[in-house]
C-alpha cells in the first residue's frame, strides 16, 4: 500500500509538473496579458529615444518624428488584454482634456488581426492614433516586457518621463501627464 500511494505521488506530481510547463508555454506562445514585470532599457531614461515607425490603421507610417514637441503617452495595448480595455476611458480623457496644450496619446497595439483592431477601434469611437506593433520591435526599444499593458510618458523632448507597468487609472495617468507638462 505505501509503494502504490509513493509512486502515485510521484505521478501526480510529474502530472502537475507537465500542466505547469504546459500552460506557461500556452499563456506566453498566446500572449495572454499578464501583470507586467518592467525594467527600463538601459540609458534611456536620460537620452532621447530612437526613431521609429509604425503603420497606423488607415495603412499610414506613423513616425516618432510625429511627437516632436509634444508630451507623448504611448500605450502599449491589445484587444484581449482586460486590463488595457479598462484603461481607455482615461486614455480618451486625456487626449480629449490635454491635447489641446500638446499632449498626444498613442495606443500601439500589439493585436496580430488588423481588422478586429480596425473594427474595435470604430466601435469604441478612441480619439487618439492607434498604431500596429504586432512584432514588438518599438516596445523592445523602450522597455523589456513580460506583459501589457505599459504606458510610457515622453517628455516634449523625447525623453523617458514615466513609465507605468500594468493599468493606469484616470487620477494617476492625469497626475503624471500634468507634471511632465508642467516640467517641459
Amino acid at each position: 500500500m505505501k509503494k502504490w500511494i509513493k509512486g502515485n505521488f510521484f505521478v501526480v506530481l510529474i502530472g502537475v509538473l507537465a500542466i505547469g510547463f504546459l500552460f506557461s508555454r500556452y499563456v506566453f506562445n498566446n500572449k495572454i496579458c499578464l501583470s507586467p514585470a518592467v525594467s527600463v532599457n538601459s540609458g534611456l531614461q536620460s537620452q532621447v529615444g530612437s526613431q521609429w515607425s509604425l503603420p497606423d490603421l488607415e495603412g499610414n507610417l506613423f513616425q516618432s518624428r510625429d511627437l516632436d514637441g509634444k508630451v507623448a503617452v504611448l500605450n502599449f495595448w491589445a484587444t484581449w488584454c482586460s486590463p488595457c480595455l479598462a484603461e481607455i476611458p482615461s486614455l480618451v480623457y486625456v487626449q480629449e482634456t490635454y491635447g489641446p496644450q500638446g499632449v498626444e496619446v498613442v495606443g500601439i497595439s500589439i493585436d496580430h488581426d488588423e481588422e478586429g483592431l480596425r473594427r474595435f477601434v470604430a466601435e469604441k469611437a478612441l480619439n487618439y492614433k492607434v498604431v500596429i506593433d504586432d512584432d514588438f520591435s518599438v516596445m523592445s526599444q523602450f522597455v523589456n516586457v513580460r506583459g501589457i499593458p505599459v504606458t510610457i510618458i515622453l517628455d516634449r523632448e523625447g525623453r523617458i518621463a514615466k513609465v507605468v507597468p500594468g493599468g493606469i487609472s484616470k487620477y494617476r495617468l492625469e497626475q503624471m501627464v500634468l507634471k511632465v507638462l508642467q516640467s517641459s
